[in-house]
Order: C-alpha cells, then structure tokens, then sequence
C-alpha cells in the first residue's frame, strides 16, 4: 500500500530529518508514483543533510524538471475538468460521458453514467461555490494503467449540501488529451 508506506516514511523522516534512509524510501516511492514536486521538496530536505552528495543534488534536479512538466500538465488537466464540471453542473450528463475519456467510456455505458449522476447530483441541487484544495499529479493509479493523471480535489457547497468534497480524476488519454477518467462526491 503506497499511502500506507509513504506515511510511515513520512513519520521516520518527522521523527528523524537526518536519515537518509528513511529520506530514500520517501523519495523512491514519490517518484515511482509520479509526485514529483512532493519528492523534489524531500530531495531538497536531503541535500541539506547531505550537501556534498552528487548523486542526491542529480535525483533533485531530475525531481524539479519532471516537477515543471508535471506543474504544465496539470494546467491542461484543468482545462478539461473545469469543461466537466460545467457540463455537469448544466443537467449535461451525457454530453459529460462524451467528453470523458475512452477507459471511462469503456467501463460504464452513457445511459448508465447518465441516470447514475443523475441520481446523484439532483438530490444535491444548484452549486453555489467550488473551491480547488489540491492537485495531485500521478502516473500511477491502484487499478489503472500506467500514465498521467491528476487528482483534484474541491470543496464544493450545494444548495442541499454545503460541505460536498468533489474528487475529479482526469487522465492523459490515448490521443495526448486530457479528459476525465474518475468523479466522486463524499
């Protein structure tokens, strides 16, 4: 479990900021799962505990540029996932299936996807604010294929229910677009 591994490695480093042993199962696992800028903030930790270590100032150079490239897809990620919403937020179920991307699009019909949020999002009713809280940029997911993905977070009032956190996972598709691949509301 990748979460569960990061918080244990997260707690060594907190308990102690000089092991590098903990640093490097932090940094491996962040950059195995695509959280550049999370492990180039570890990797730049590290190198004031280790600052004549060449190869630890390398693997945070590398971190900062995938970071950078990361940063810029998440802004196109954005795009497509402010074009969701809107259209979700309109009654427009199906149209939002159709912009959704084709491993989506493959695992739930558009009649389906189309009464279950229906379903869902009537019961809610107008949108009165959404706030982004985070921006999790990934190339691996539990039970989807290797690729890019951003998991953003938003903190969404309803009319009939003011607190609704909204988890929207968009993905890089087959044809170099973004569209999103996941929506859930808690």
């Amino acid at each position: 479990n990748e979460d569960e591994a990061i918080m244990w490695w997260q707690k060594s480093v907190q308990a102690n900021q000089s092991s590098t042993a903990a640093l490097r199962g932090l940094t491996t696992t962040l950059m195995a799962r695509g959280q550049y800028h999370h492990a180039a903030v570890c990797y730049a930790a590290w190198v004031k505990v280790d600052p004549s270590n060449k190869k630890i100032k390398a693997e945070l150079d590398d971190a900062m540029a995938k970071s950078k490239v990361a940063l810029a897809e998440s802004k196109k990620a954005l795009a497509a996932v402010t074009k969701c919403m809107a259209l979700l937020d309109e009654g427009k179920y199906a149209e939002s299936w159709d912009e959704s991307a084709g491993l989506f699009r493959k695992g739930v019909t558009k009649e389906k996807w189309a009464a279950t949020i229906k379903g869902i999002r009537t019961p809610l009713g107008k949108v009165e604010s959404r706030t982004r809280l985070d921006a999790d940029y990934r190339t691996s997911l539990p039970g989807s294929p290797d690729g890019q993905y951003v998991i953003f977070t938003f903190k969404t009032a309803y009319a009939n229910k003011p607190g609704a956190i909204e988890t929207v996972t968009p993905m890089k598709d087959k044809d170099g677009k973004w569209r999103v691949s996941g929506y859930y509301i808690k």
